[in-house]
């Protein structure tokens, strides 16, 4: 009796060795998992944040650009419509930003690779994830009105002052490929260069305003980076 006891100890004490060995192996297995883990996440946090810094100043040129063509797009409805006593080469001046977009591209390699592979599961951070959300939403309607700006280049009223003369992307081309072209027959004051103005500069107001929502998006994602 006392060798049998003696062994089933022994198999006992094996066992419990076995199922120890094998609870270590996978809390080790675990632990490696969550360290591979958050080494993942830290280098996508960084990558992020290279990201956002280069967008963010993308944006700051876009935004300019954007207060430039609002300026004088508006400037000139303001003159018509007021009837301001201005020369009509600076009529022709200002009328030359209906024909011009503040276009932006977002620099986010990593960020759009991240959501593609899930790899964006990896943040933890709740306000993080709604300030990312919020840009994507600017962009979005960034987007969509520069797709209404493209169509309103080539119909509707620019359509009509292209009819009468006019036209905004002639030979002599200089910047962003826009030359305003505009015979002297034009009526600058006229209902159809006002009708060709106000819609572009109606959406050029709401890309300014999207171009604007980016950049705080895009100051409120690095301050959380910069934060982690």
């Amino acid at each position: 009796m006392s060798r049998d006891s003696g062994r089933w100890g022994f198999l006992i004490v094996e066992a419990v060795l076995i199922v120890a060995s094998i609870l270590l192996a996978f809390a080790i297995d675990a632990w490696w998992d969550d360290q591979e883990r958050e080494a993942q996440r830290l280098e996508l946090l960084s990558a992020l944040e290279a990201d956002f810094y280069q967008t963010a100043e993308d944006l700051d040129s876009a935004i300019v650009e954007g207060e430039r063509l609002v300026r004088r797009s508006g400037g000139y409805l303001e003159a018509v419509r007021r009837d301001l006593t201005v020369s009509r080469d600076s009529l022709v001046s200002l009328f030359d930003a209906v024909g011009g977009v503040a276009f932006f591209e977002p620099t986010l390699p990593s960020y759009r690779t991240a959501l593609a592979t899930g790899a964006i599961d990896l943040i933890r951070s709740p306000s993080l994830v709604r300030s990312l959300g919020e840009f994507d939403l600017a962009f979005g309607l960034y987007e969509l009105h520069l797709g209404i700006s493209a169509q309103l280049f080539y119909l509707g009223p620019n359509q009509d002052f292209r009819m009468i003369g006019g036209s905004f992307d002639g030979p002599r081309g200089e910047r962003m490929g826009v030359s305003l072209v505009v015979p002297d027959s034009v009526d600058m004051r006229g209902p159809i260069a006002e009708a060709t103005a106000e819609p572009t500069y109606t959406v050029q107001r709401n890309m300014l305003e999207n171009l604007h929502a980016m950049r705080a998006a895009a100051s409120n994602v690095l301050a959380e980076l910069a934060s982690r």
